[in-house]
């Protein structure tokens, strides 16, 4: 048994290893082109794993392997042959019998097996038992493919279910009749490049840190030669499988992009690997998951509910819940100090309680602590401290800013520490500052530009010109400036000078610019103005007859007004 990386079940099973490409470019798409399986045996066999020593070609029965299943002390959701397919010709019928023997004597296991050889269906003995606990499933990658679906069907399996993976051609036309359950799945391999050959033909490579590295061939160029290429699954088929899933009511897993260039959405949480449901090119469609897998007793994702939306719980703890929008706000450690936290947190325990507020359901949210919590969780730490933080927080914007500044009361920070923490802020500040402006305005929407400098410099103990050079600095200066500048290498005023006195490449021509009218605040309410007044937001209250006038104000305002109309 290994653990696998594969979304879709917990542990991977091989009574048998060894395989030939089944699918080409003559029967309709090549499926097995970039057979992650292949490429594992080359690697496993060069570092002298000797199950896989005859390499990936050669079908091998390991009669060893049956006893595995026995041993395992938890029911288990077992992928049959990740390094093989359990139907291949050269897999005699008598060891078939075998392999269901032990699937049939262990009900508490789930089996999930996939092959393309769905011909075989119809060879197999008829002794075989397919026992509750059995999946099969066939690969459909290309439309060509789903030839292999009715043949599924028709088996004797109780349960039957579809990995559309790799998915590399549209398939418009699937009939999901008899079928229990579709998994799809982009290309996920890395480029395979062609490699250097010894005397013997074979590839050359090195063992280094237990690694295999292979030694490429480069071109006149210095640039390594592509061999393969991963393939490019499209958005609007997935789109059109994920419908035809619901229009049949069967259940849809979308394991995952493929390669990151073809998710729609750059800003998909799940690219992070420390998501609790990452997975490689991300996994999210339309900001969701669709994680549906009914071989498992309970396939449902936790979610939490906070000021009216809902959000995916990423870790559980003791009651405790946290969320990717608060866990990920504040920059994440680095692995060396979270190592270092760890470490002191096995010696001495957790000391610093971990915060957490009551949410309208009752559930306890994290607000503070996450990669502590993260630390315990992988600890098996028990009873942990922890205490309730009683703000009256609006929204999940209020929280943020909240974290932010609840840091410059536990962490020693220097000043530039201090406008770094407090810039993450700045899209949160200008968010509530026009909501707030919304609110006063009767819930008119707000499109003019927020100055959050102020409110940056009062977070970050700093003058308001200081946060207004660091922020030209990031906006104007070259790279290796901003990391001096961000490692502490160079004050703000040096790296600000530095970017000041840099000659512009070009001159542009003196443009007279006329003022628009945003600097001028139209408020309905009188009250709404004086308080916005009183808080410093607004320097004065104008008021005017009609709107006509508001054009001789932009042509002479050097302060932000208020103005309030008169009809």
């Amino acid at each position: 048994m290994a653990e696998s990386n594969i979304e879709w079940t917990d542990v991977s099973w091989n009574p048998t290893t060894g395989c030939t490409h089944y699918s080409s470019s003559k029967n309709g798409g090549n499926e097995c082109l970039n057979c992650y399986a292949e490429t594992l045996t080359k690697r496993l066999k060069a570092m002298g794993q000797d199950r896989y020593k005859m390499g990936f070609d050669v079908v091998v029965e390991h009669e060893d392997a049956l006893k595995e299943p026995y041993s395992w002390k938890s029911p288990t959701t077992v992928f049959v042959n990740s390094m093989s397919d359990l139907f291949h010709r050269d897999i005699s019928d008598n060891f078939l019998r075998k392999v269901f023997k032990v699937m049939n004597e262990t009900p508490q296991h789930t089996y999930q097996i996939l092959t393309k050889r769905h011909t075989r269906f119809e060879k197999l003995p008829d002794d075989l038992i397919w026992s509750e606990n059995i999946w099969m499933g066939v690969s459909c990658g290309t439309q060509y493919s789903t030839r292999r679906i009715p043949a599924l069907v028709k088996s004797k399996a109780k349960h039957k279910f579809l990995s559309i993976e790799p998915f590399i051609q549209e398939i418009s036309e699937i009939d999901l009749t008899g079928i229990d359950w579709v998994i799809v799945g982009g290309e996920s391999g890395n480029n395979s490049y062609e490699r250097e050959k010894n005397e013997k033909g074979e590839d050359k490579f090195q063992v280094i840190d237990g690694k295999v590295v292979y030694t490429n061939v480069l071109d006149d160029n210095g640039n390594k030669i592509i061999e393969k290429v991963i393939r490019p699954m499209k958005e609007e088929w997935v789109r059109i499988i994920k419908d035809k899933c619901e229009n049949q009511n069967v259940p849809f897993f979308f394991k995952q992009w493929g390669k990151t260039k073809n998710n729609p959405n750059p800003n998909d949480p799940t690219l992070n690997k420390e998501h609790r449901y990452y997975a490689k090119a991300g996994c999210q469609l339309d900001g969701k998951l669709f994680l549906a897998n009914p071989t498992i007793k309970n396939d449902s994702i936790p979610k939490i509910n906070i000021f009216g939306d809902e959000f995916y719980v990423m870790d559980e703890f003791e009651e405790l819940n946290s969320i990717w929008e608060l866990k990920s706000y504040l920059p994440l450690m680095n692995k060396e100090l979270y190592s270092q936290l760890k470490d002191n947190i096995k010696k001495n325990g957790l000391n610093d309680p971990i915060l957490y507020m009551i949410t309208s359901e009752g559930k306890k949210l994290v607000i503070e602590g996450h990669t502590r919590l993260k630390a315990c969780i992988e600890l098996n730490k028990k009873n942990i401290p922890v205490k309730e933080i009683k703000e009256d927080f609006k929204n999940l914007d209020d929280i943020k800013l909240w974290m932010v500044k609840h840091q410059f009361q536990r962490r020693n920070l220097s000043s530039i520490e201090k406008i770094q923490l407090a810039y993450l802020s700045k899209d949160t500040i200008e968010a509530t500052a026009k909501m707030n402006l919304s609110k006063g305005g009767k819930n008119t929407e707000v499109t003019d530009h927020v100055d959050t400098n102020a409110e940056i410099a009062k977070i970050a103990g700093v003058g308001r010109t200081t946060v207004i050079r660091y922020s030209s600095v990031l906006d104007k200066g070259s790279k290796a400036i901003i990391d001096k500048l961000n490692k502490g290498e160079i004050s703000i005023s040096s790296a600000y000078n530095s970017v000041k006195n840099t000659p512009e490449k070009t001159i542009k021509p003196k443009i007279k610019v006329e003022r628009e009218p945003t600097d001028i605040k139209h408020y309905m309410s009188i009250d709404v103005a004086t308080e916005h007044l009183n808080s410093g937001f607004i320097e004065g209250i104008v008021i005017l007859k009609n709107k006509e006038q508001i054009n001789l104000m932009n042509n002479i305002q050097k302060s932000k007004f208020g103005v309030i109309i008169v009809d």
